[in-house]
């Protein structure tokens, strides 16, 4: 299996030949590295502590500002990943090591270090399910210098250790990570030669949900200005937790902590040592394919509701302050390929082959009922309007791609088109908003062998293009499309807008036109993605809904499989 974060990761390792630089912050001074990036000057600052080291009775609380330090800060080399399985991605790691200890920050400043220069500031929280990653594994180097921005990677919690959710111990650690990571960016940017009030940010997949999240919290207001969301919204199916408390109260069960009083119940997970809490981890079976089993929750102080009702809500505070940024949201053409690498692990009891394709019972058996069950209130009528929607051919192949339509339509573009939609109400304020799809197919593969029939752009391959550097093996014409992909995303984090010279016109998306860009070798326009797709579910549904009440399972009814997300799944998709 080939991952992808292997030819996008920074892979030089420090060297006495790289020159060094001192940065002097209102927190102490500051030691970086210069070295040379397409033939330009880039400064490096690794490992900078945001906040201190969530431990001990740190632990399931909020962060805690680090503060400031006396001798020089060496911030030369990595640190060490959030807890997580220590040997996924350990070949592409400068630093191998996990730890509870892991919230810090990378910096990436193009051309000089001047406090004079007041340059655009990306902030990028990767992706992982919520279960994995790190913000060294992607190089923000080539980005920073061919748009003349300065990028920032983050580390957050993660799993069991950034969003256990039980009485007393509200969960979404990780979302108060990044929150304090950017709050750290405000405070000190400008000592990098950072504008503070010009900051971006931007995430794929979980870390597109995370910042979807964030989008939506008014409590962030001036934190940011602008946010990239990358395969993944507030509005996805698996954004918030539905069984976060259910897996939580299943993992202290494990770990013996199962006293009534909230206040010894956290005392003792807090006691629990870091490996137990992770085997408890990977022991919760809750997730499905559409949900994880630790997510962030609505817990009345960062998120005040389910994310639908604060956004469909235009007076809401959070409707206003996500109308109030502009904002760049879009998917790639084969999300899907999540899909086919959870499938490939029920073929054999399922009773197909994928190299031959994916059978309609898959989805009538299978994927309708599970929408239905999570999302509609296992809906009877829901799932059969699924099916009939989606099993409209009786070509193999055909059919084949209807299904993994379901499933990138529900999870992931129909939560892009809807967040655009609801960031324009009609006679409401908005910053300005702009929508793509990324079509180029990855020049290898990401996650592991995908069938021969399968010709689209995979899940996370636009982060290949954004994060490449010049170590990436790419052919001149996927370099150009990288090159063009860096140019639009830092345009937007410096003026919010795309545009720009030498680039193809990205027009504005708005409700009735429905603009967006497919960005391939050859970039082309449209109008309205997948509409008549689009506008099943986000306007026959809910009129089926409405229209007709929905019964519930009656008890002779049963789902033939419950598809479950193992944590290996849960690494693989973000």
């Amino acid at each position: 299996m080939v991952l992808f974060w292997l030819s996008i990761s920074l892979m030089t390792v420090f060297s006495s030949a790289y020159d060094t630089v001192t940065v002097r912050t209102k927190l102490g001074e500051v030691l970086g590295l210069r070295r040379m990036v397409l033939g330009k000057d880039l400064y490096e600052f690794r490992k900078i502590p945001y906040a201190r080291p969530p431990v001990g009775n740190l632990r399931f609380e909020k962060p805690q500002p680090y503060g400031s330090w006396e001798s020089i800060l060496d911030a030369r080399m990595f640190g060490p990943s959030c807890f997580q399985d220590k040997d996924l991605f350990r070949k592409s790691l400068l630093n191998k090591n996990i730890s509870e200890d892991c919230l810090f920050l990378n910096i990436y400043v193009p051309f000089s270090v001047s406090t004079d220069n007041n340059k655009s500031v990306l902030v990028w929280i990767h992706g992982g399910s919520y279960a994995s990653g790190q913000g060294s594994l992607n190089d923000g180097a080539m980005l920073a210098v061919t748009g003349d921005v300065i990028i920032l990677t983050i580390n957050y919690r993660l799993n069991i250790f950034g969003f256990l959710s039980l009485d007393g111990l509200p969960g979404n650690y990780g979302l108060w990570d990044q929150i304090m990571a950017i709050q750290w960016v405000k405070d000190n940017i400008p000592s990098f030669g950072g504008n503070s009030k010009s900051i971006t940010i931007s995430g794929e997949s979980a870390g597109g949900t995370s910042v979807g999240l964030l989008s939506i919290a008014p409590l962030n207001k001036g934190l940011f200005q602008r946010a990239i969301l990358q395969s993944g919204t507030a509005l996805s199916s698996y954004a918030v937790g539905k069984v976060t408390k259910s897996a939580s109260f299943q993992a202290a069960a494990y770990l013996n902590c199962t006293d009534n009083q909230a206040y010894v119940l956290a005392q003792c997970l807090k006691e629990v040592p870091a490996s137990a809490l992770y085997s408890a981890f990977r022991l919760i079976q809750s997730g499905t394919y559409l949900q994880f089993p630790f997510a962030p929750v609505v817990d009345g102080e960062l998120l005040l509701d389910d994310p639908l009702n604060l956004m469909t809500n235009s007076s809401s505070g959070a409707s206003m302050f996500f109308r109030s940024l502009d904002v760049l949201i879009g998917t790639v053409s084969g999300e899907s390929s999540l899909l086919i690498l959870i499938l490939k692990r029920f073929e054999a009891s399922l009773g197909f082959n994928l190299t031959n394709g994916i059978p309609q019972k898959i989805l009538t058996n299978n994927i309708a009922p599970e929408i239905s069950k999570i999302c509609f209130n296992n809906s009877l009528h829901v799932s059969a309007a699924i099916s009939r929607r989606y099993s409209q051919s009786f070509d193999y192949m055909e059919q084949t791609y209807d299904i993994l339509n379901v499933y990138s339509d529900f999870i992931f573009d129909v939560p892009a088109v809807q967040s655009l939609q609801l960031h324009s109400p009609t006679g409401q304020d908005h910053g300005r908003q702009f929508h793509y799809v990324f079509s180029r197919e990855s020049p290898y593969p990401l996650f592991g062998e995908l069938p021969a029939w399968f010709n689209r752009s995979e899940h996370g391959a636009e982060v290949i293009f954004m994060f490449a550097n010049e170590l990436t093996d790419m052919t001149e014409e996927n370099k150009a499309l990288s090159e063009k992909v860096m140019k639009y995303w830092t345009n937007f984090a410096k003026f919010g807008n795309v545009n720009g010279p030498d680039l193809p016109q990205w027009e504005e998306y708005d409700k009735i036109n429905g603009h967006f860009i497919n960005l391939d070798t050859n970039i082309s326009s449209g109008q309205h993605l997948h509409g008549n797709r689009m506008n099943f579910w986000l306007e026959d549904i809910p009129y089926l809904l409405q229209d007709r009440t929905s019964a519930a399972l009656n008890n002779n009814y049963k789902y033939p499989v419950l598809i479950t997300l193992t944590y290996v799944l849960f690494t693989f998709s973000g």
